[in-house]
């Protein structure tokens, strides 16, 4: 009797993979012909057959050993802890059977931060609201003691339908850490204690949240003057040694937004860590500029 059991079930776990279906701890995931990264082949669109929402979802490499095996697991562990409410790109579902391993992720539908900066130049209210968002995200994973490390616009998606700000590249960076890959770092908004622990592994540099917390005033520095805070053909072995604070110079900000805006650069591009905001400090200091704006009305056109 058991047999017929497991041959009936083998057959419909045939039937599934024939029909592009995953099984995940969840759920089931039907594989859509759709790829929204073309750059990686191994992540498509997956829609749940269980509540039609759409999700991305990611191949694991075929080669993995037993030990990268297990970090993979770990990895799709941490990711299903994150809580996409706080603004993180989180996972819902995984498999570990060798023969389709995978991880369900979020998809946020909205517009790419990096692709709006190529085309339009951001108000001040909104990049504010777009910082106080990237705050409850740093926050969250500050939580689990975790650096995100690599802040940049690539990873920063406004969702149409609020104009709130997700933060991605999560899934990316848990990459780096749970299996062999090398993590790629963006030099334009990367703090200098991660450039020197990049340069000089032997050092030992401690890598703490704050490093984030410099990557999102290098990403307002750009986004409030239209160009990354320092060139990017710099040396970056002698800048990490003595980084110095960037200075704001627009003609589209006031002198009382000029002022405004500088202090908060001190304030999150201190070469020194210790002597940086905290995420909710850095929120604290734009609600008291926004006062009662209302980010419906302030963020309109993303939505």
């Amino acid at each position: 009797m058991y047999e017929e059991i497991i041959r009936q079930i083998q057959e419909l776990n045939q039937k599934l993979i024939e029909n592009d279906v995953c099984i995940g701890g969840r759920g089931y995931y039907k594989v859509l012909d759709k790829m929204p990264f073309p750059d990686k082949k191994n992540i498509f669109f997956a829609l749940s057959l269980d509540n039609k929402k759409q999700y991305l979802i990611e191949f694991a490499p075929q080669d993995l050993n037993p030990i990268d095996m297990q970090k993979y697991l770990r990895r799709a562990l941490f990711l299903m802890v994150l809580d996409q409410e706080k603004g993180v790109m989180s996972a819902k579902d995984f498999s570990i059977d060798p023969a389709r391993c995978f991880i369900i992720t979020d998809w946020i539908e909205g517009k790419n931060l990096q692709s709006l900066m190529k085309h339009i130049r951001f108000h001040l209210p909104e990049i504010l609201w777009i910082m106080s968002d990237m705050t409850y995200s740093l926050e969250h994973l500050s939580e689990f003691g975790f650096v995100h490390r690599n802040i940049n616009p690539q990873n920063i998606t406004i969702q149409s339908k609020t104009g709130r700000s997700y933060l991605g590249g999560v899934e990316y960076v848990t990459l780096s850490d749970f299996v062999h890959t090398q993590l790629e770092i963006n030099n334009h908004y990367a703090s200098p204690e991660l450039v020197r622990s990049l340069l000089l592994p032997e050092n030992n540099e401690p890598l703490t949240p704050w490093s984030d917390v410099y990557s999102l005033g290098a990403l307002f520095f750009h986004l409030v003057t239209g160009e990354p805070p320092f060139v990017a053909n710099r040396n970056i072995e002698k800048w990490c040694k003595k980084p110095n604070i960037p200075k704001i110079k627009s003609e589209f900000l006031s002198r009382r937004e000029r002022k405004y805006c500088q202090e908060l650069i001190d304030n999150t591009m201190h070469p020194k860590f210790l002597k940086r905001w905290s995420p909710n400090r850095v929120r604290r200091y734009i609600m008291a500029f926004l006062g009662d704006s209302r980010k419906e009305e302030d963020m309109v056109r993303f939505l």
